[in-house]
């Protein structure tokens, strides 16, 4: 048995959580103004004034999410870690519904073992809540 193996998560969808709507593709990493413009809601934010424009973006809670499938195979090691290189300053991560990680700081490496949580042939939703500054 090996020490530990690190979950890719790929095809990230995002949407405003409170007023729900649909899930749209998102690039991560990357962020919701980013995500927002390539789906032509919002003006390009770093052209002229537009900026202002946009304000009430970070004024919203928005949520990511992504699934993830496990097989027996992945279930042989002893760790499988969620890896999460840049979040939001603020944020928390749930599995299902679990919250596995709070992250309050954009400038490390942020990791989970979801181990415990999955099991074979699971397929689980992984959610990522970042807050916006008003929430510090």
């Amino acid at each position: 048995m090996s020490n530990g193996k690190k979950i890719a998560l790929q095809n990230w969808h995002f949407k405003e959580a409170k007023d729900g709507g649909d899930w749209k593709k998102a690039t991560v990493p990357g962020c919701v103004h980013t995500d927002l413009f390539a789906h032509r809601l919002i003006p390009d934010p770093f052209y002229g004034k537009n900026e202002l424009d946009v304000q009430w973006v970070d004024k919203k809670d928005w949520e990511y999410r992504t699934t993830i499938q496990l097989s027996k195979r992945d279930l042989i090691e002893d760790k499988m870690e969620l890896v999460f290189e840049g979040l939001d300053t603020y944020a928390d991560v749930f599995i299902n519904d679990r919250k596995i990680l709070s992250a309050d700081n954009m400038f490390r490496i942020w990791k989970a073992d979801i181990k415990p949580y999955v099991m074979e042939g699971g397929k689980y939703d992984t959610c990522l809540f970042p807050f916006p500054p008003y929430h510090a």
